[in-house]
């Protein structure tokens, strides 16, 4: 099971990104919809869920990160990991867009 949502998280996190530079909004949407039914399965059992929250907190996927770094920062978990890799996220020209959704994770947490 936690290779499959890892696998799973991963593609929707893909999917929203590409979905966010393209502007296909309906796309975005429903990966984004996803998203959220994994977080909200991760925040019901953080204590079973936490090793799969460290292994998306690594991952290459940058949206991935910025999605489950609010189910970290709600849980104390691995605090000033997230927020570093966040603020080098807002710094990273690259990342275009995605570099606002990274400082706006911190500002709902009031980390900016």
């Amino acid at each position: 099971m936690e290779k499959g949502l890892i696998s799973n998280y991963c593609e929707a996190a893909k999917i929203q990104m590409d979905a966010t530079y393209s502007g296909d909004y309906k796309k975005g949407n429903r990966a984004s919809d996803k998203l959220k039914k994994y977080n909200d399965l991760m925040r019901s059992d953080f204590l079973k869920y936490e090793p799969i929250v460290k292994e998306l907190l690594n991952s290459e996927n940058p949206n991935a990160v910025i999605w489950i770094a609010g189910v970290a920062l709600e849980n104390n978990f691995e605090k000033d990991v997230v927020i570093y890799k966040l603020k080098k996220m807002t710094e990273n020209e690259e990342l275009g867009i995605l570099r606002l959704n990274a400082k706006m994770t911190l500002k709902v947490h009031n980390l900016w």
